[in-house]
């Protein structure tokens, strides 16, 4: 599985798509691919923090959500943004 945020976040640190590619281990391709809607977005490498980019921008917004009752999944890696 392709982890996109790992990708936007060497890209955003100033690495190049091709050092990306070769650390995350995919095509420069699939880098590109990734990096063209950030670029389109207005993110650009060096800028602010991606987090402070989208919070910033109002695009993002947090809400903490208590299920009803007990939750039946198992724990998980990874939160999921919706």
């Amino acid at each position: 599985m392709i982890d996109v945020i790992e990708i936007l976040e060497h890209w955003h640190a100033g690495r190049s798509k091709l050092a990306v590619a070769a650390s995350v281990g995919v095509d420069r391709e699939t880098v590109r691919r990734y990096v063209a809607p950030a670029t389109a977005a207005g993110i650009t490498p060096g800028g602010p923090r991606l987090s402070a980019f989208l919070f910033g921008h109002g695009s993002m917004e947090l809400r903490f959500y208590k299920p009803p009752q007990p939750d039946p999944q198992t724990p998980h890696d990874q939160d999921e943004l919706y």
